[in-house]
């Protein structure tokens, strides 16, 4: 299993130099173990775990999904090129850390590239069922991502609960799925195999990636 980290896209870091300051623009490939000796990650406030962990977890969760996405493979293009990157191994992710109020506007707000929005009912829905925060880990191609800056759907994941590593795949995290013309919300996970509610979306195509400052 594999997936591509948007940060392969990162030209530059921002770096702090004791002799000459700060703000420095150090190249990304520049940086090799040799020259580090360590990484810090600033966690988001309440979040236990961090972006790259839910990246991590994501990818555990497309591949749980895959069957049922596969399902709608032949009735949307969209869905057709996504099961061809998962086996390849080739979907780009990227994850977020933002506000219930900050996804909705997006998903409220913004049109598909054939020109369609989501239903009022759905975003409704969503606003009762999602936490303040949570981490939104956007799903995109090779293709998409870097020149366009567009996803082809996002999965949900709750912050605030710790990964129990000795699980596999742990469904406590997940909140739901977006793909094109669906959704996909956790029923029931028995015997390590989960059940998905599905819900349709209005939305047919890839959609612009959330702006976050």
């Amino acid at each position: 299993m594999g997936y591509v980290p948007s940060e392969n896209w990162t030209s530059s870091f921002i770096g702090h130099d004791d002799n000459f300051g700060s703000n420095y623009c150090v190249p990304r490939l520049y940086v090799t173990q040799q020259q580090a000796d360590y990484v810090v990650e600033l966690f988001n406030e309440g979040a236990q775990y961090s972006g790259v962990q839910a990246e991590a977890v994501t990818l555990n969760f497309i591949y749980s999904l895959q069957s049922s996405i596969e399902t709608h493979a032949n009735s949307n293009y969209w869905i057709k090129k996504l099961v061809e990157y998962i086996k390849v191994q080739q979907i780009v992710l990227r994850a977020i850390y933002i506000t219930k109020s900050a996804y909705l506007k997006q998903l409220h707000t913004t049109v598909d590239w054939d020109g369609k929005r989501e239903d009022r009912t759905i975003v409704s829905l969503l606003r009762k069922l999602l936490p303040e925060k949570m981490w939104v880990i956007e799903i995109s191609f090779p293709q998409l991502f870097p020149a366009n800056e567009r996803k082809i759907g996002e999965v949900l994941l709750n912050p605030f609960i710790t990964i129990d590593m000795r699980r596999n795949v742990d469904f406590r995290l997940f909140l739901m799925a977006r793909v094109p013309a669906q959704y996909y919300f956790l029923k029931s996970f028995k015997k390590a195999k989960p059940d998905f509610i599905k819900v349709n979306s209005k939305i047919q195509s890839h959609m612009p990636l959330i702006k976050h400052s």
